[in-house]
């Protein structure tokens, strides 16, 4: 007779195998997961150990120097410990004798400080904060501080909107000194002979109310024992891409231009880059080197009741770049003899001629392309156009020319001309 085994004797069944297995995959996960974020924030403690360290290294060598030998504005280096590159950033600017702010923005007649702030990052910190120190050193007068028969220069660099801007290199003249704009947007110069002074700020990627890199307020008053003050705009560069609403092949003429303004430089023909100050990559194309303000783009050098023009505001961050489009007339015009007037000459020159104006556009517009067998479509500006072509004797000389008047607007931005030769 068989007898059954024991019960106790039987192996493990499969589903308790497969919850054996749940089990441990939740314990290992939990587990791994314990480990990972301890291992990260071990790891951010000694980061922070260490940014902790480079601040109070970097504080101590600061209060160990003479307050005037602190280096003026933003100075940053990269140091690497365990691995690690760190940023030290430290950014010293002046306090006057009655403010708690930067000497640009305060009111006082002396210095009294120098505040000096320490931050350390590092890469990929996530939502920590970088470590911070600040410290003051005292300014002072006499042999260990500031020459009394001397004076102070606090020029405040300031972007369109009237906030600070930072790293921008300022030099002063007479002397030549330079210094670099903190985060407060200030520049200090001590130790001035009293006199008159002009301020220039120019650093790659900015520019001023003239469109250039280069810009200066000037007049600016030292007195002995004081602090003289001025204000320049300055800001990041900004770009527009201009594009005319002509249909698709329209010839834009040789020669025709684009002009600009806004409220600190008037209308003005735009060269093509490279230039000085603003200027246009084509017509169209870009326009680069432009201050962050409202403008007005305008096509051809004629001023209209309703001119050819588009606004657009670049004081917008995000406006850097923008596209507009600028109205535009379009002629499609085709030159031809009488006899055959289905039939195209090709290569006769056809004169666009814009009627004089006795303000801004004295000497009127004349653009000149050349015929082609179907006829080519012309870009122009709004207004009233005088379309012309040569007519020839049997020996080439001209003898008269074939005229047809067009005016285009708003509401009239396309026209055919057909100009009829006899000869």
């Amino acid at each position: 007779m068989r007898t059954h085994p024991d019960l106790a004797e039987d192996g493990f069944s499969l589903m308790e195998v497969v919850v054996a297995m749940a089990v441990f995959t939740v314990l290992a996960t939990v587990s791994l997961g314990l480990l990972v974020n301890t291992t990260r924030l071990t790891g951010a403690n000694l980061n922070r150990t260490v940014a902790t360290n480079l601040v109070t290294t970097q504080l101590e060598a600061v209060r160990s120097t003479d307050a005037q030998s602190i280096p003026d504005g933003h100075t940053s280096t990269t140091p690497t410990v365990g691995g690690t590159k760190y940023t030290i950033s430290q950014n010293a600017s002046y306090i006057g004798s009655n403010a708690t702010a930067s000497v640009c923005s305060g009111t006082g007649d002396s210095l009294a400080y120098k505040l000096v702030t320490v931050t350390v990052s590092w890469p990929n910190m996530g939502n920590i904060k970088p470590v911070r120190g600040d410290t003051l050193r005292a300014v002072g007068v006499g042999a260990d501080g500031l020459d009394a028969t001397k004076g102070t220069l606090a020029v405040s660099i300031v972007g369109s909107t009237g906030q600070p801007t930072a790293g921008v290199d300022v030099t002063i003249t007479p002397g030549g000194k330079t210094e670099t704009t903190g985060d407060d947007g200030c520049v200090v110069f001590t130790e001035l002979a009293p006199g008159s002074y002009s301020a220039t700020a120019s650093t790659t990627g900015y520019v001023g109310t003239a469109d250039t890199q280069a810009a200066s307020i000037n007049n600016l008053a030292v007195t002995a024992g004081d602090v003289g003050r001025g204000i320049l705009l300055y800001d990041t560069v900004r770009s527009v891409k201009v594009l005319f609403d002509a249909p698709g092949g329209a010839i834009v003429p040789a020669g025709l231009v684009l002009r600009a303004g806004d409220s600190y430089i008037p209308e003005s023909t735009l060269p093509l880059c490279p230039g000085a100050a603003a200027c246009t990559t084509a017509v169209p194309g870009t326009v680069n080197s432009l201050f962050p303000e409202s403008y007005t783009i305008k096509a051809g050098s004629c001023s209209e009741g309703t001119p050819s023009q588009v606004a657009v505001d670049l004081r917008p961050v995000g406006a850097n770049g923008t596209t507009v489009t600028v109205p535009v007339g379009a002629a499609t015009v085709k030159v031809a003899f009488v006899a055959t007037p289905t039939v195209g000459i090709v290569g006769r020159n056809v004169t666009f001629t814009h009627a004089t104006q006795t303000v801004g556009c004295i000497a009127g517009e004349t653009y000149v392309t050349s015929s082609a067998t179907l006829g080519s479509t012309v870009v122009l500006p709004y207004g009233t156009w005088t379309v012309s072509a040569p007519v020839f004797n049997s020996l080439g000389a001209t003898v008269s020319v074939v005229t047809q008047t067009v005016t285009f607007s708003p509401t009239n931005k396309t026209a055919t001309i057909n100009l009829l030769v006899a000869l």
